[in-house]
């Protein structure tokens, strides 16, 4: 997978979500996804399932009537079989 690949792969998790297109989401990510949303929460980085990434997005997402992720300024870093993508920053 080269980095191109993953900003695809990027674009294509905001859509399905914005679109409410669930068990396509799902299929974006690996067995395991490592979250991070200290910068918006604090807290921890998380790992989890692509089933309990959906089901906490669409508990969210779903409560509105439509929403667009725009994704930008992509910093991607590929070593071996781990792939890290970051956009930009929540303040």
């Amino acid at each position: 997978m080269d980095r191109l690949d993953v900003i695809d792969t990027c674009a294509r998790m905001a859509w399905h979500a914005d679109q409410r297109e669930w068990d396509r989401l799902a299929g974006v990510f690996a067995d395991e996804v490592r979250l991070d949303y200290t910068s918006l929460n604090g807290g921890e980085p998380v790992s989890l399932t692509p089933e309990q990434i959906v089901d906490a997005w669409k508990a969210v997402l779903g409560g509105f009537e439509a929403t667009q992720h725009l994704l930008g300024n992509h910093l991607v870093t590929i070593d071996g079989d781990t792939t890290a993508a970051h956009f930009g920053r929540h303040l």
